[in-house]
C-alpha cells in the first residue's frame, strides 16, 4: 500500500475498506472510469470523423498528452481532499483506534507531492502540444499513467478515512464479534428451561 509505512495503518485501512466496498468501487466510477472513457470517446470521434489518410497514430496519442491525464489525478485528489483533515478524535478515541492523524499526515505529503508533479506535467503538456516526438509523446503518457496510478491510491486512501465509513468498519467488527462469542441456543432447549 503506497505511503503507509506502518502494519497497523495498513490493516486499519484495509479493515476499513472490506466493509465499504461497495463504496470505494462506487468511488471509482466518476473518478476513474467516466474520464478515461471520455479520453477513448475523444479518440475514436477523432478517427471516425478525420480523413482516413490523415489520421495518424501521434495524432491519436496526442490526446493521452493534451494535460487531461494529469487534471484527471489533480481532480480525484481535491474531490477528497476534505476528508485529510475532518476527523472526530474523540470518536476514535471511543472505537479505541490509535489516532489516524499519522496515517493523514503521510497522505497530506503524499497529495502536496502528487499535486506539484500534476501541476508540472499539466503544465507541460499543455504549453508543448501537439508534440511531434513519438518518444516524448510516450514517456508523457507514462508519467501521467503512472500519476493517476498514485492519484488513484493517495486518494482512495483519503475517501476510506471518512468518519461514517470507520464507525460502520467498527460497527460490523464489533457485530462479528458478538455473533462468534455468543452461543445460540436452540427452541427446544428454550422451552425445557421453562
Amino acid at each position: 500500500m503506497f505511503g503507509i509505512i506502518k502494519k497497523n495503518d495498513k490493516n486499519l485501512i484495509k479493515k476499513i475498506q472490506k466493509v465499504n466496498i461497495d463504496e470505494v468501487k462506487l468511488w471509482e466510477v466518476p473518478n476513474i472510469f467516466i474520464p478515461l472513457l471520455i479520453i477513448v470517446f475523444t479518440i475514436l470521434i477523432y478517427s471516425l470523423f478525420r480523413p482516413f489518410d490523415n489520421i495518424t497514430i501521434g495524432g491519436c496519442l496526442n490526446f493521452l498528452v493534451n494535460g487531461s491525464i494529469p487534471l484527471i489525478a489533480v481532480n480525484q485528489i481535491a474531490g477528497v481532499g476534505i476528508y485529510i483533515f475532518k476527523f472526530n478524535k474523540s470518536k476514535e478515541d471511543e472505537l479505541g483506534i490509535e489516532t489516524t492523524r499519522h496515517i493523514r499526515t503521510a497522505l497530506f505529503y503524499q497529495v502536496f507531492c502528487l499535486l506539484f508533479l500534476c501541476m508540472l506535467l499539466y503544465s507541460y503538456q499543455t504549453i508543448n502540444h501537439p508534440f511531434e516526438n513519438v518518444c516524448i509523446i510516450i514517456f508523457s503518457t507514462l508519467a501521467s499513467i503512472v500519476l493517476l496510478y498514485f492519484s488513484s491510491h493517495v486518494s482512495r486512501k483519503i475517501f476510506i478515512l471518512q468518519d461514517e465509513f470507520i464507525n460502520l468498519a467498527y460497527d460490523t467488527t464489533i457485530r462479528e464479534t458478538v455473533i462468534k462469542t455468543t452461543t445460540t441456543q436452540k427452541w427446544d432447549d428454550y422451552e425445557s428451561n421453562e
